[in-house]
């Protein structure tokens, strides 16, 4: 009866992996992971696209007992998402482009290309946030995929000039993690690449790897750097974490988009006060009177904020894009 199921189904759309929650009490949201760059950053993309249409497939379409169509085709699958499911958003994984190339990509809902290759300018590092923002902060239990914390990239276009696209390409996406100390990074061969000293680090393997000195010269901070660095993306992603432990026990999300589309915001209910968090997407700076009262309903609190957000209702968050910050009802 403790048991807790998590499951895989490496599917993008909601509409497809439903009916397994008949069985499963979650499962990784691969939507979430395709859908957050498409909706907020490529072709016609805001945080009303989130709204509308992430939302609705990841929450509301589908929770019923269907039967439903699969859109284009004349199959239907059966609904049966139970009440109690637990959404798994998770930033990226061991098989996928990692969340800062995945964000900094391309496409649309019903597709997306991942940047093969960043090197860390401040638009991918605050793309990279606000995309775990939306992934930490969102309905369920979130994950985070070793290094994604970091801002560890997974740069492949090197590896495909030099070997083509063969399956062993993933393993650019499984790179040592980057203590400060290089014994602990494992020095590892799969297939035909070679990783030595990695992330910066001199080596005679620095030329397969992406983040050599003699590759793509992307400069990224270790974890013990990092957690002693409040701006570091690390300390960004403790922050969520933390916005995401005060939401109330058995929260249901309800989203909603303001400012031409550049402001998310996130309303979190459940057993105990309900917490209202806005985050500003960066698209631009149109201005946006916050109104945490209005959305909790009653006096409140700021919690947390992080990217200089304004912590008191009225004032302007168009002035601080790429910021988060959240409140608690009194």
């Amino acid at each position: 009866p403790n048991c807790f199921l998590v499951g895989e189904n490496f599917d993008g759309w909601g509409t497809r992996t439903a009916p397994y929650y008949q069985a499963l009490d979650s499962q990784f949201s691969f939507s979430h992971y395709y859908h957050i760059p498409a909706y907020l950053y490529t072709s016609g993309g805001t945080a009303r696209y989130f709204v509308d249409l992430q939302a609705g497939e990841s929450y509301d379409t589908y929770a019923g007992s269907g039967p439903y169509p699969l859109s284009g085709t004349s199959i239907s699958v059966e609904g049966g998402r139970r009440s109690d499911y637990i959404d798994g958003p998770f930033s990226s994984n061991h098989d996928v482009m990692r969340a800062i190339n995945q964000v900094n990509g391309s496409g649309t809902k019903d597709g997306t290309t991942p940047k093969e290759k960043v090197t860390g300018t401040t638009e991918e590092i605050n793309k990279a946030k606000i995309h775990a923002a939306v992934t930490l902060l969102s309905q369920g239990l979130s994950w985070i995929y070793y290094g994604d914390e970091l801002g560890m990239s997974s740069n492949t276009e090197q590896h495909i000039s030099m070997y083509g696209s063969e399956n062993s390409i993933d393993v650019w996406y499984r790179q040592p993690y980057l203590w400060a100390d290089s014994t602990k990074r494992p020095h590892y061969k799969a297939g035909q690449l070679c990783f030595g000293d990695v992330h910066g680090e001199k080596s005679q393997y620095a030329s397969m790897d992406p983040y050599g000195y003699d590759s793509y010269n992307l400069t990224i901070k270790n974890y013990e750097q990092q957690k002693e660095d409040g701006n570091s993306i690390y300390s960004w992603y403790k922050a969520l974490a933390g916005i995401k432990n005060a939401y109330p026990v058995g929260h249901h999300i309800e989203y909603h988009s303001y400012s031409s589309g550049n402001v998310l915001v996130i309303k979190a209910t459940g057993i105990g006060k309900p917490v209202c968090v806005f985050i500003h997407t960066g698209i631009d700076n149109s201005n946006y009177l916050m109104n945490p009262g209005e959305i909790l309903g009653g006096e409140y609190e700021n919690i947390a904020t992080i990217g200089g957000a304004p912590t008191t209702g009225g004032a302007n968050l168009g002035e601080h894009p790429f910021s988060v910050t959240a409140f608690r009802l009194k």
